[in-house]
This record gives structure tokens, C-alpha cells and sequence, in this order.
């Protein structure tokens, strides 16, 4: 996934050489050094916590997890053997001040998309949301065949899919999924295609999936019957213009909405405009179970902006400053 943004990003492809982790396998880095790391629930694909021992410590970095996607699995596996004796626990809370009381999991967010394309069924309905978020595109997918449309992607959240798909055959793919379309035609699409093209190496297979006719479709096709589609493409702005009516779902935090690009969409008055969104991280009751059951002695806030709050759900919390050290 990192490989095939870069690409799209215009960067340079990584010099640096890569292992694959393995859940609950640990890595030796060094003798009286390992690390291993644990399979977790977040909104970006195989995201892990890590437990680093060395110098006779042991040292648990939470990474970003929650309890309410759709791998939540993964947390309660955690919980029902998580490590022992932690002496220091890093724990993200980014949701120590909020919650997700409109969506409170994924399952929500993928009935609330279908709420809207049924509530729209005579016109075209759009989903922005991140190319990378897999549950929030298999939450898109499903609202779509349940309310028997198709699901309308661009070429880059293509290759997206088709990279996860290929380690992972139950998520919807380009070669497998029968009401996916990818956005062959355009201008978003001529520039995507070309970092296609020019990278075969690395699509492989995907070029070809991508342009045939039963995968392939345009904006024209779009036009003429735009309420059997659902939307998740880069630019489509010129096509807010040519519709006389349609539905926008904005599916990301709701901090980003102040981007000009989202505030424009939202004055367009022919948009019916909705935000349906549930978080990456974890809610504070689940950051509490989190704590509790790793029982470490002592607890470091990172990852939120409520650090002040920690001492008061959580025993053994120390505040640090960026740059602060403390010796364990």
C-alpha cells in the first residue's frame, strides 16, 4: 500500500528493506533486544501494538487500535492473553475527549451509507472517504449491493483494493466483485493511468483488470443513469454540475471539513450533504479495559490532546513532555 501511494504521490519508491511481522512472533533485533508485535483492530490494514524488551524491561507501545471495526476480533484476542509485568505502557488516546455516539462502529456507518442511497434512490450518490480506509470501502460496498447499485471507484483506490485483496480474497477486488466499476475516463483518470502505466512492474495484473469493458466506465455511462451508481472518486466536481440533484457522504474526521475544497462542495445547492463517520481509535471505556488489562506499572499518554486527562480514568500516569526522558 505504502509502494503504490508513492507511486500515485509522485515519490520516489523506498530504499529501505522490509521484513513482514507476524502476530505474536517476535524479532530479534539484537541480543537482549526483541520486539513483538500484536496484531490490533484500527482503520488502517494490519496496524500492531509492540512489546519492546531489552535491559530486563519490558516496554508496551499501544500503536493506534480501537474496539469497534471490523477485525474487533483482533482487540478481545488481545484482552484474553494480553503481555504481562509491563513496566511502562504508551497509550494513544485520541478519543479521550469524544466518542462516537452519531456511529459507534462500522456496522453503523455501512447501514447509515445505505440509509442515504435508498433515501436517494432516483439520483447519484458520492462517498468521501480515504482510498486507504479498507473497512470504510467494504462499509461503501456493502450499502451498495444492498441497495443494488453499482460502486463507482477511481484507478488509484483500485490498485488500493486490488493490493489488499490479492493478501486477502474475502474483501471486495476489481477481478472479483461483480458491482464494482473503476473510473476509466477524465481527467483524475488520465493522470492516474499514467502512474499506472509507467509502473507495470509493480500493477502487474491490475492494468489490465482495470480497462475491461465489464470493469471499465465513464463519465458518460455515469450520466445516463446516475442513480444506479455510488461514488468514490478523487475529483467530481465537474460532474456535480452536469446533476440536477445528488447525495455526498463525508466519511473521514469531521476536522478536515474546514478544507476549501469541502466547504465548496457543501454550498453546491444541488448536494444533499452527510457526515457518517466512526472513528480509528479507541473510545475511552474501551482505553479503560485497554489499561486494565495489561495492568502496567507505570502509564504514559501519547497520541492525544488530553494527556491531562489520563490521571483521572487511569492509576501510575506520567505526563512527558516532547523530549522528556524517563528512566525506567
Amino acid at each position: 500500500m505504502i509502494e503504490t501511494t508513492r507511486i500515485f504521490l509522485d515519490k520516489p519508491p523506498l530504499v529501505n528493506s522490509f521484513s513482514p511481522l507476524h502476530n505474536r512472533t517476535w524479532v530479534e533485533l539484537r541480543p537482549g533486544f526483541r520486539v513483538m508485535p500484536y496484531l490490533m483492530d484500527h482503520s488502517c490494514v494490519d496496524a500492531f501494538g509492540f512489546l519492546v524488551e531489552a535491559d530486563g524491561k519490558r516496554v508496551y507501545y499501544s500503536g493506534d487500535f480501537r474496539a469497534h471495526g471490523r477485525r474487533r476480533q483482533a482487540f478481545e484476542w488481545f484482552l484474553n492473553d494480553p503481555p504481562r509485568d509491563i513496566d511502562l505502557l504508551l497509550m494513544e488516546g485520541t478519543m479521550m475527549g469524544r466518542d462516537n455516539a452519531a456511529f459507534a462502529d462500522e456496522e453503523a456507518v455501512g447501514h447509515g451509507m445505505l440509509e442515504v442511497l435508498r433515501r436517494h434512490e432516483d439520483m447519484a450518490c458520492f462517498l468521501i472517504c480515504s482510498g486507504q480506509h479498507i473497512d470504510r470501502l467494504c462499509d461503501a460496498y456493502w450499502a451498495c449491493k444492498q441497495a443494488g447499485r453499482i460502486f463507482v471507484i477511481d484507478i488509484y483506490t483500485a490498485c488500493i483494493l486490488d493490493v489488499v485483496a490479492s493478501r486477502f480474497p474475502s474483501l471486495p477486488g476489481i477481478r472479483t466483485a461483480k458491482n464494482i466499476r473503476v473510473l476509466t475516463k477524465g481527467l483524475t483518470a488520465r493522470a492516474h493511468y499514467e502512474k499506472v502505466a509507467q509502473n507495470r512492474g509493480h500493477f502487474g495484473a491490475s492494468v489490465r483488470d482495470i480497462f475491461r469493458p465489464e470493469t471499465s466506465i465513464g463519465m458518460d455511462d455515469i450520466l445516463k443513469e446516475p442513480h444506479r451508481y455510488f461514488l468514490k472518486i478523487s475529483n467530481f466536481s465537474d460532474l456535480l454540475k452536469k446533476l440536477r440533484q445528488c447525495g455526498v457522504i463525508y466519511s473521514m474526521w469531521s476536522g478536515y471539513l474546514d478544507d476549501p475544497k469541502y466547504r465548496k462542495i457543501r454550498q453546491y445547492p444541488n448536494v444533499s450533504f452527510y457526515e457518517i463517520h466512526t472513528s480509528g481509535h479507541a473510545v475511552r471505556d474501551d482505553l479503560r479495559r485497554f489499561a486494565a488489562g495489561l495492568k502496567p506499572k507505570r502509564l504514559v499518554p501519547v497520541h492525544t490532546e488530553r494527556a491531562a486527562d489520563y490521571g483521572a480514568v487511569f492509576d501510575n500516569v506520567i505526563v512527558l513532555q516532547d523530549g522528556e526522558e524517563l528512566l525506567l
